[in-house]
């Protein structure tokens, strides 16, 4: 959203979420996609976003957007910006021992986002960084 290009695992990551709720599709069995045993557990990440249980991978019928959608919607003139990533970049110029998105996920300190907080929703369910964009 704020303007670097997906990585591979942001892509498979978004792949992995692209999906359809019982709720929505009544035809979905119970449980298809199961939490893993361990947070991490899938190629050493920590990303807990593939946990839905009670869903199917979504397909082209279900008209979600691709990840080339996604990017062409958020890539207009006015880019946004992240107030996390932005705050905290310069908060860390003072405190080094800040940890972030980025160290934990090992993302290089010049991509976007690599400054957000290592997360802002914890829960049971879910660890994820949701931030907060403005239009430049």
């Amino acid at each position: 959203m704020v303007g670097d290009s997906l990585l591979p695992a942001q892509e498979e990551s978004l792949d992995r979420s692209r999906v359809v709720h019982v709720s929505i599709d009544p035809n979905v069995p119970p449980n298809v996609m199961k939490e893993p045993a361990e947070e991490g557990d899938q190629d050493g990440a920590a990303d807990s976003a593939h946990q839905i249980v009670n869903a199917r991978l979504a397909g082209p019928a279900d008209g979600l957007f691709s990840s080339m959608e996604l990017t062409a919607l958020f890539s207009g003139d006015k880019p946004l910006r992240s107030v996390y990533n932005e705050a905290q970049r310069a908060h860390q110029a003072f405190n080094e021992n800040i940890e972030t998105f980025g160290n934990r996920v090992s993302l290089q300190p010049g991509r976007h986002g690599a400054h957000e907080p290592k997360y802002t929703s914890y829960t049971h369910f879910w660890k994820a960084v949701l931030g907060v964009c403005l239009s430049k």
